[in-house]
């Protein structure tokens, strides 16, 4: 019972979050920022997204999504942040926070406080801490962008929300809506040393040198054992014919071997 009472007022504050008669005060402003992280190919990471420009009177609600590259990053979870009070018992004051990750591509954030504002989020911080693992190519990346929420604005209507939402609600159903700014974050995939701005002939992962990491990189590419792409694509096609080939690869050794003197 208490599940459902949670998870239909979770609906009632989703609907009153678009609803069209809403308006948003611009000295209510309030900025959702993800981070910028690097991690090792194959390792796992963490990325924040902080929420700043809190008003006086708190947040309560909120309606995003957060957006990537599925073949640059997998996500592995998505919970609430250290401002998110999600602790309470009773359902008179409950929080609950929702994140979706599902999706590949994509993870939704649902969040509503259900009673008085002693539960809101009232501080700047962390909001939403989302972990995964660094699953591409290295020197590959991705964008993580904060868009609006991919629902309906109501069941059975032909408009999907265009807004991010973030925003109160109160005991008497009257509603707030902040504007919202972003600032997208990225996941950057490092190999074995940092990734470099390198556009060396051969380095193909692209750790400033030339060598026999090199030719692992290219001979997994043709194996289909990894995805080269970017850059390194770019440094690891040796004769420019758009294809990671045997011959792509014999042209490196021969280069490390010094039969060649230059790529």
């Amino acid at each position: 019972m208490k599940l459902t009472k949670i998870t239909a007022g979770l609906a009632a504050i989703s609907m009153l979050a678009v609803a069209t008669s809403q308006i948003a005060f611009a000295e209510d402003a309030v900025k959702l920022t993800a981070e910028k992280v690097t991690a090792e190919q194959g390792s796992d990471f963490t990325l924040k997204v902080d929420l700043s420009g809190i008003p006086e009177n708190g947040v309560s609600a909120a309606e995003f999504s957060v957006t990537y590259d599925a073949s640059v990053i997998t996500i592995t979870g998505a919970k609430a942040g250290d401002i998110v009070n999600t602790t309470s018992d009773g359902f008179d004051d409950v929080a609950v926070f929702d994140a979706d990750y599902s999706e590949a591509g994509r993870i939704t954030i649902t969040y509503g406080t259900i009673g008085d504002a002693s539960t809101w989020v009232k501080a700047d911080g962390t909001f939403l801490t989302i972990t995964g693992t660094a699953s591409g190519a290295a020197g590959s990346a991705t964008d993580i962008n904060i868009v609006a929420i991919d629902r309906p604005y109501y069941d059975g209507s032909e408009s999907t929300i265009s807004d991010i939402y973030v925003g109160s609600v109160d005991g008497d159903d009257n509603v707030t809506n902040c504007a919202v700014s972003v600032v997208a974050g990225s996941v950057t995939i490092s190999g074995d040393g940092d990734v470099t701005d390198s556009t060396r002939k051969g380095d193909a992962n692209l750790d400033g040198n030339v060598d026999i990491l090199d030719i692992i990189t290219v001979n997994k590419t043709i194996l289909s054992q990894k995805k080269l792409e970017g850059q390194g694509f770019k440094n690891a096609d040796i004769d420019g014919d758009s294809i990671i080939s045997p011959q792509d690869s014999l042209s490196i050794m021969s280069y490390i071997v010094k039969l060649i003197p230059e790529l």
